[in-house]
């Protein structure tokens, strides 16, 4: 909560001074790898952490980020199956969620994908589009995963995108959203390219696009 509301800070403070950094306040990309995409996706989707009520005229803005790129981020706590890697450290950046004991909704409470289907419990009332950069050739199914960084997480999170879409309408979200496989599941190397282009597609005037789903079954005769 502290590093997503550090975050939350940056973006209040460059929408209060965007004139004299002469940035576009209403274009503030946030990206982040491993635990800094979990921490791009915190502001996005779950804390706000405006106060009109503050003294301080920065906290009067609005802390959401216009845009969100996390890259080999955790996306949702309940598709871990019994054996978690590097579990000794998320234990220290996720106390109650990676808990052998956590209850489901626990984990749920730490899941950004959670948080994208459920607006109203933290008071969002936009969401921002996402380009997830992850490895998408991970074999393994939602409830097995091992590893925070496996490639499964982004193409979960590209479903939820798709779902919260049809379900209130915004198909906008899910035509500007994209899944990129950066074919390494820290996504280190690759596909920075790609998100260049996509965050300079976000700034493009938008042309009529049909939005079309890949069926959720495979299709018969």
């Amino acid at each position: 909560d502290a590093s997503a509301a550090s975050v939350g800070s940056l973006v209040q403070y460059l929408r209060h001074y965007a004139g004299w950094l002469n940035v576009d306040p209403h274009r503030i990309f946030v990206f982040g790898r491993s635990f800094g995409g979990f921490v791009s996706l915190t502001p996005a989707l779950k804390g706000h952490y405006l106060d009109l009520g503050s003294p301080d005229p920065i906290r009067h803005h609005s802390s959401r980020p216009d845009y969100s790129i996390p890259f080999s981020a955790i996306t949702d706590w309940t598709c871990f199956g019994p054996t978690i890697l590097l579990d000794f450290y998320l234990v220290t950046l996720f106390p109650v969620s990676a808990a052998p004991g956590a209850t489901v909704q626990q984990k749920l409470d730490d899941s950004p994908a959670y948080w994208l289907a459920n607006p109203s419990l933290y008071g969002r009332t936009t969401t921002p589009p996402m380009c997830l950069g992850y490895a998408v050739t991970a074999p393994l199914p939602c409830g097995q995963l091992a590893d925070p960084h496996d490639g499964n997480f982004g193409s979960h999170m590209r479903g939820a995108i798709d779902d919260f879409a049809l379900a209130t309408g915004d198909a906008s979200l899910g035509l500007s959203s994209q899944l990129i496989d950066t074919f390494d599941v820290y996504g280190l190397e690759g596909a920075m390219v790609q998100v260049m282009d996509w965050a300079q597609a976000q700034l493009a005037p938008k042309v009529e696009t049909m939005y079309l789903l890949p069926p959720a079954t495979p299709l018969g005769p």
